[in-house]
């Protein structure tokens, strides 16, 4: 995987990553972005770790949803742009 200081400022430039890569990218990013929300609002934690792992074999198909949905925002920052599927999915983080 790229470093991420030095990898993709945009989708476009992401989606060019190996899947595998991406999949690790989305991983730690969600599971970080439950974690961050459970601290201010347990129940959008929980919203997140359950939209994204619930079912372990449903992972994969829930990362070629979010390649998709990146897809469509290709000039947007990956990070940027994976906090919006978040938000469309749990709500938006609490403005603190």
């Amino acid at each position: 995987m790229p470093a991420y200081a030095g990898g993709a400022s945009t989708v476009k430039e992401f989606l060019k990553w190996e899947t595998a890569s991406q999949d690790n990218y989305f991983h730690v990013s969600i599971l970080m972005a439950a974690y961050i929300a459970a601290q201010v609002d347990k129940d959008m934690g929980n919203c997140i770790t359950r939209w994204y792992q619930n079912d372990p074999k449903n992972m994969a198909q829930r990362n070629d949803e979010i390649r998709e949905m990146m897809s469509k925002a290709p000039d947007f920052h990956p990070s940027a742009t994976l906090l919006a599927i978040i938000q469309k999915q749990c709500g938006r983080f609490a403005d603190r």
